[in-house]
């Protein structure tokens, strides 16, 4: 009879969340080139993919492979509609994610009520659908990660080596989707020495099976990278030019001196002009190769850092206050724009934080994991420079869940009798 239910609950949640987001690409206007610069350099990749080429070399670094290796896959199968058919499983990933949700929650509040509202806000919030129909990394990366979590909460909860297995499966392919998640494995495998109260040599075997696993996954593509650019890449090779990025004359004019909206020099750092702000010490740098190009990136952001101690400063608060503040960075977006984002946004992080907080006063041992993702993602956001689309895809689905959990903690406060049930 649970059984029963629990299939009849995620049927549901799963129609609803994939009707949303069906909706979303029928009706939104947008094209898969609209909506994510990265897109075009995507897909001319995946072309080369077709053909044999895996040199996924895009100048700036080395992109990580999976997506366009995906997307490559679906080319052989129908070249003619590889676009429609990549759009129709983003969106049953995405709708699917809907049951993973569900479970998540489950597994830590042991309430349907609070899981059957996490799916629901998780069908409804337009970001966790918002890049369905762009040709993207996004989708695919945050329907694995948020697969990855869930099993490896189920590992801390029983210990089994299998979800310890499937989890790892999972956070390896999330990493070769979007390396800046690899910051969060470090924390993976203090969980696993931290949390469970089991003995040493258990522990030091399921870090040691994750680990290997996950670098297991890193195999061909490092392989492919040493042979072709004499360096062994995980994922992306992309940290220096990041740094780089977000600690110069660019990183400070996209993240505090942002140019009016709509304006030449808006029009330049949104299509990433580099040189444009950084001069031409950016393009003899281009000029290198991959396997010299990022050390010599890494140089010039601590020269400038050096140079501009003040705008440094002024830059790292910058970037921390907009990694905990809701919605999209203002001035980036119209007003309007930003506006409904903040609307949208402020109760899932205000019920969110107080969730975290609530959950990790009780219980820290089983809410340490969202801790981590938060630290890894405040160091990337900090360290770098804030992209919220990277906090929206990695940890705002997290977000969902402990916000549900912050609202029915209120509600059972006031004595409010809606998600007392279990």
């Amino acid at each position: 009879m649970l059984i029963t239910r629990n299939l009849r609950l995620h049927f549901s949640l799963f129609l609803l969340s994939l009707s949303i987001r069906f909706i979303f690409v029928f009706f939104s206007g947008y094209s898969p080139y609209d909506l994510h610069p990265d897109s075009r350099w995507i897909v001319e990749l995946s072309s080369k993919a077709y053909q044999g080429d895996f040199d996924y070399d895009i100048g700036r670094f080395i992109a990580a492979p999976l997506y366009q290796s995906f997307i490559a896959v679906i080319k052989l199968l129908s070249n003619d509609y590889w676009g429609e058919i990549l759009i129709v499983l983003q969106v049953l990933f995405s709708g699917f994610i809907v049951i993973v949700i569900y479970d998540i929650a489950y597994l830590l509040f042991k309430n349907r009520k609070i899981s059957c509202i996490s799916g629901i806000i998780y069908s409804f919030y337009p970001f966790t659908f918002w890049w369905v129909g762009t040709y993207a990394t996004e989708t695919l990366f945050q329907s694995l990660f948020v697969i990855s979590v869930y099993f490896f909460i189920k590992a801390l909860n029983t210990y089994s080596i299998r979800y310890i297995v499937y989890s790892a499966a999972f956070f390896s392919t999330a990493y070769l989707t979007k390396s800046h998640i690899l910051l969060y494995s470090p924390f993976i495998v203090s969980i696993i020495f931290l949390i469970n109260d089991r003995p040493m040599n258990q522990k030091i075997n399921y870090a040691v099976i994750y680990s290997a696993i996950c670098l297991l996954f890193s195999v061909p593509f490092g392989l492919f990278t040493l042979k072709h650019h004499n360096s062994y890449i995980i994922s992306s090779n992309g940290a220096g030019f990041h740094f780089y990025t977000g600690n110069s004359e660019f990183g400070y004019t996209t993240v505090v001196n942002t140019p009016p909206f709509g304006s030449n020099e808006f029009r330049k750092m949104y299509n990433f002009d580099i040189s444009y702000f950084n001069g031409s010490v950016h393009d003899s740098i281009m000029g290198l190769s991959q396997s010299e190009k990022q050390k010599v990136f890494f140089k010039e952001a601590v020269k400038w850092i050096r140079n501009n101690p003040s705008e440094f400063v002024e830059l790292k608060l910058t970037n921390l206050v907009k990694f905990i503040l809701p919605g999209v960075s203002k001035g980036h977006y119209s007003f309007h724009t930003w506006l409904y984002s903040i609307m949208i946004s402020l109760p899932i992080y205000s019920l969110g934080y107080y969730g975290i907080a609530i959950a990790v006063k009780n219980n820290p041992k089983s809410h340490f994991w969202i801790i981590g993702i938060f630290i890894s993602m405040l160091v990337f956001s900090v360290t770098f420079y804030v992209q919220n689309r990277f906090r929206v895809i990695t940890i705002e689905p997290f977000y969902l869940i402990y916000a549900s959990f912050g609202l029915s903690h209120i509600v059972q406060r006031i004595n409010f009798p809606i998600i007392n049930e279990k």
